[in-house]
């Protein structure tokens, strides 16, 4: 019955640590600490993706100045466009791990894992502090609420916080700077053929241009030459 009413009158604390409005600040503060060097993730992979596209952009259009030219800006402004969303979804992330929630089976296997439960002197292969999801039931989650096991749980709440962080900031960053940019890169390259100026991207710069017109004046007199030494044979 008192199991009962607990879970049903249950706010939204983390499971063994009922007062856990005094510690919310802290993480609240620990939390936010860390979008700072989310940030600075997030600038380093654009820096060196959006090298990467230049390298290959070059390396793919030396001839053709023009189109050079224009496929530069499009990766400038495709990479601008892709960080200030990963920004705003990172921003997003942090603020959701400040609500400090995580579910009770993932914060009980943390607590499995380490030595809290032996310090308050509970047994795992005592079933009577657990409830039928081997999830600490009330007896068993006020043996742990007490104040000086509160920095150990707070630890273990903190290495979640992190595995969260340290999963969703590569992926999403992946996504956007990356896969994504590379999609919408693909796309505005395909419809510069729609309404664009195609010789004027093609064309070769100057230098290159003369050379190309030097070598095929001088093949059109080796294939002349040619014809005449083969009539006189």
């Amino acid at each position: 019955m008192i199991d009962k009413y607990n879970e049903k009158h249950r706010g939204r604390e983390l499971l063994t640590l009922s007062e856990f409005c005094e510690y919310e600040c802290f993480i609240k503060d620990h939390v936010s600490t860390l979008e700072e060097p989310a940030m600075e993730m997030l600038k380093q992979v654009r820096e060196i993706v959006q090298n990467k596209f230049r390298e290959v952009c070059s390396l793919s259009f030396e001839q053709y100045p023009t189109m050079r030219y224009n496929i530069s800006n499009m990766i400038n402004e495709i990479q601008s466009k892709q960080e200030a969303e990963a920004e705003k979804r990172i921003q997003e992330f942090i603020k959701m791990e400040q609500l400090f929630f995580t579910q009770d089976k993932v914060f009980q296997q943390k607590l499995n894992n380490s030595d809290i439960p032996q310090k308050s002197g509970i047994e795992t292969s005592d079933k009577t502090h657990y409830d039928d999801d081997a999830v600490f039931n009330s007896k068993g989650c006020a043996l742990l609420d007490t104040r000086n096991l509160v920095p150990d749980k707070l630890v273990l709440y903190y290495e979640i916080v992190y595995q969260r962080l340290t999963d969703y900031v590569p992926m999403l960053i992946l996504l956007f700077m990356l896969k994504d940019a590379a999609k919408t890169l693909r796309n505005q390259m395909l419809e510069l053929r729609n309404g664009a100026d195609v010789v004027k991207l093609l064309s070769e710069d100057s230098e290159r241009g003369c050379k190309r017109a030097d070598l095929k004046q001088r093949l059109e007199r080796l294939l002349q030459a040619q014809d005449l030494i083969s009539k006189r044979l």
